[in-house]
């Protein structure tokens, strides 16, 4: 599980601050 959050935060970075807000809550969702 912690490979798949840094996978995700390392895709999130890569977005733009809106879009990784967004991701962030996507991440809390689940």
């Amino acid at each position: 599980m912690t490979n798949n959050k840094n996978k995700v935060i390392i895709k999130a970075i890569k977005f733009k601050n809106k879009d990784f807000i967004n991701l962030d809550l996507f991440i809390y969702r689940r």
